[in-house]
């Protein structure tokens, strides 16, 4: 059995490596100096207490494939007790756009947080991964983003999901 599996891995990286070499190598959007204006959403938890994400971000890609962002995300409560919350974040992501119409991105950022209700970590880095489709002029990306508060262990990490539409300038 581990013998079929080893000869269809090896049969996908062949194909892998065909797609990548007929690929169209222009970075067009995700070339150096051109601007990316992403919104986007997602679901998160704090505690007890459950929220809808609504995302900004503006990035700037200073090599091909390589944009620094700014952004901007605003937590809405889905539970009456409980306050808005709003969090900063900066950060990098990578793109591969080499292998065609479907674009794998991976990046990392730093957060930080403002709330009205006290919370128990305002400091997080993350990692986020997942793919763009290019449709015409604009990109829908999904994928998931992994949080870590600074000061505090396991509890403090979260997964979540992340939807996107992007459009690049």
């Amino acid at each position: 059995m581990m013998k079929y599996f080893i000869c269809l891995l090896c049969l996908g990286l062949v194909g892998l490596t065909s797609k990548l070499a007929n690929a169209e190598t222009s970075p067009g959007a995700f070339a150096a100096g051109q601007s990316q204006l992403s919104i986007g959403g997602g679901t998160s938890s704090i505690g007890e207490g459950s929220y809808l994400i609504l995302q900004g971000r503006y990035g700037y890609f200073w090599a091909d494939g390589l944009v620094a962002e700014l952004g901007l995300q605003g937590w809405v409560p889905l539970d009456d007790d409980l306050s808005s919350i709003y969090v900063f974040t900066p950060g990098v992501t990578a793109y591969l756009y080499q292998l065609g119409v479907v674009v794998p991105y991976a990046g990392a950022f730093y957060q930080y947080a403002l709330s009205e209700q006290p919370l128990d970590e305002t400091s997080a880095i993350g990692a986020r991964a997942g793919i763009v489709l290019r449709q015409g002029g604009g990109f829908l990306g999904l994928g998931a983003r992994v949080t870590q508060g600074i000061e505090c262990g396991k509890d403090c990490r979260t997964v979540s999901p992340e939807f996107s539409l992007m459009l690049s300038f």
